[in-house]
Order: C-alpha cells, then sequence, then structure tokens
C-alpha cells in the first residue's frame, strides 16, 4: 500500500514524506481531524520523495532527510521479530539462533540479531525521484554524488544511513555497487572477504533514449522493497502513561 503525510516513531519524531510504503495489514490507521495521517515507524517499508525540479542545494537537504528517516529505525522497535517478509524472517531468526548457539540468551540475542548498520534489509528503502537536478556550473549527477560523499562525514555507520536510490528521469540513475562491480540498492553491504559489512561505492546508470536508468531503477525498487522488513507495531510504545507500582 502506498501513502503519503507523516511517519512517527515512539520516541515522537516525525517527518513529513511525500511517499510511504507501508503494509496495509500490519498498519493502524492513525488519523487527525485534517485527514493528516500517520505511520508508525514500525510497518513501513520504503519512504519516497518525489520532486519536478530539484535545485543543487535542496537536492543535498532532501538527502538528508532521507538519512534522518533511516535514523528512525536505529534504536530496536519494542518488538524486534520482524513479521514480513517471510524469507527475511527466516534469515533474521537463523541470525537470532546463531547468537543463542553461542551462549546468549534469547533475548540478548534478539537484540544483537536487530542492527541496521550491518543488516540493511532492516531499515527502511529511502528513495528520491525527480524530473531533472539543477546543477551547479558543469556539475552532472556522478561529479554532484561524488562531491556529496567525500564532503560527508565518514565512517561506515554514517554511510550505512544513506539514501538507496535516485532517479532522475533526465539526468541518470544512482545506486551502489560493491565488489567487482555488482549492482546494490544498499549504501552497505557484507563483504564476504572482510567478514563485516562495509560501505559501498556509488554507481551511476545516465538517461538515454532506451530509458535503461528507468528500468533500473523500477527492478531495484521492486527487489529492495520486496526485501525489506517491517515488524509488529505496539501501542504501548506510543503512549506514556504515569502509574503508581504497588508491592504485596
Amino acid at each position: 500500500m502506498i501513502g503519503h503525510t507523516s511517519k512517527v516513531d515512539p520516541a515522537s519524531r516525525s517527518t513529513q514524506c511525500d511517499v510511504i510504503v507501508y503494509d496495509e495489514n500490519e498498519t493502524p490507521k492513525l488519523e487527525t481531524g485534517d485527514l493528516r495521517r500517520f505511520f508508525p515507524v514500525e510497518t513501513v517499508y520504503g519512504v519516497g520523495e518525489i520532486k519536478s525540479v530539484v535545485e543543487a542545494k535542496r537536492f543535498e537537504e532532501t538527502l538528508d532527510k532521507l538519512s534522518k528517516v533511516k535514523r528512525m529505525r536505529v534504536d530496536p522497535p519494542p518488538i524486534v521479530y520482524p513479521t514480513k517478509p517471510t524469507h527475511m524472517v527466516m534469515q533474521f531468526f537463523q541470525l537470532h539462533q546463531a547468537f543463542v548457539d553461542e551462549g546468549f540468551d534469547r533475548r540478548a540475542a534478539a537484540r544483537m540479531a536487530y542492527d541496521v548498520f550491518e543488516h540493511s534489509t532492516q531499515n527502511i528503502v529511502t528513495f528520491l525521484v525527480c524530473e531533472r537536478i539543477e546543477f551547479n556550473g558543469g556539475d552532472n549527477l556522478s561529479s554532484l554524488m561524488k562531491r556529496i560523499v567525500s564532503a560527508s562525514p565518514g565512517g561506515d555507520e554514517q554511510f550505512a544511513m544513506r539514501h538507496n536510490m535516485i532517479l532522475s528521469i533526465e539526468d541518470g540513475y544512482q545506486s551502489y555497487f560493491h565488489g567487482h562491480g555488482i549492482p546494490t540498492t544498499y549504501p552497505r553491504v557484507l563483504n564476504e572477504k572482510l567478514g563485516m559489512s562495509a560501505a559501498t561505492g556509488v554507481r551511476i546508470v545516465d538517461a538515454n533514449d532506451r530509458n535503461d536508468h528507468i528500468i533500473a531503477f523500477l527492478g531495484d525498487i521492486a527487489s529492495a522493497l520486496g526485501n525489506a522488513m517491517i515488524f509488529p507495531f505496539n501501542v504501548s510504545s506510543y503512549i506514556n502513561v504515569e502509574a503508581t507500582n504497588i508491592g504485596w
């Protein structure tokens, strides 16, 4: 299901979003009198910004906004066991069991298995779609992204919070690559040689008459959303209730 308005988390942070891809069956209807709808962070698959023409400065601001969306998933949800999709749920429980086999209790193992810095599919898929970008000087999508990446704070964890995809109809498509040019939609993926996740490189598909960039985006976003995990919504985590505990 696709909607638009605000996304919230238990810490009461929220952000206005153009497009929110969420699970209709797992998401409660939280709506104000003026028909603004709110979506709990746990049940959101993806968040997108849809623009017409984007100036270079606004472009960077939009990417920063998408990064903040991803940070809403850094803290583990009240219930850390994912509910969908089935194949990723199985992957999570395999990881969970591996920690149990190492001697951790099940609760600790679940908290260790949840780590959006190491496992990108546990986080929200974020993307920008626009008609075109107004570049400064002789910039293009490739040079602009290289400058943004080089000017950003270092560290793999910072990189993990980056957007997944950018599609400019007139300029091209940006995602990532790892290894020897293997395409990916994730800014940080598992490096088999290192035995840990590591930052990926920036991949550009230039716009052309065959619309290769649009085809690449459609294929990648379908795959990324299909692998994105969602978690149970727990209404009590959004409500602050003052109570007194009485011992017997």
